[in-house]
């Protein structure tokens, strides 16, 4: 009796377990892709912006080439300086 007993606990534990691993393991692989998709999309805003800003420079005539503190735009005179804000 008490073989039997032993027998069907192993074979609990053992059914638990091969069930519970793969569960386990694919939730853990979810967690990590939501991980990455939040990563991917915080770069994918900061490029958007960047590529946003670029062409209404491009529509106002603003360049940002300048490295000074002064900014040039150009205008119907030619080029016009203006600081930055």
């Amino acid at each position: 009796m008490p073989t039997e007993i032993y027998v069907a606990l192993i074979s609990a534990i053992a059914i638990v377990t091969a069930a519970g691993l793969p569960a386990y393991l694919v939730e853990r692989a979810r967690r990590e892709n939501a991980t990455d998709h939040a990563k991917v999309a915080k770069l994918l805003r900061r490029v958007e912006h960047k590529i946003d800003r670029h062409l209404e420079d491009h529509r106002s005539g603003f360049t940002r080439r300048s490295k000074s503190k002064n900014q040039q735009i150009s205008g119907a005179d030619g080029l016009v300086e203006r600081p930055q804000k």
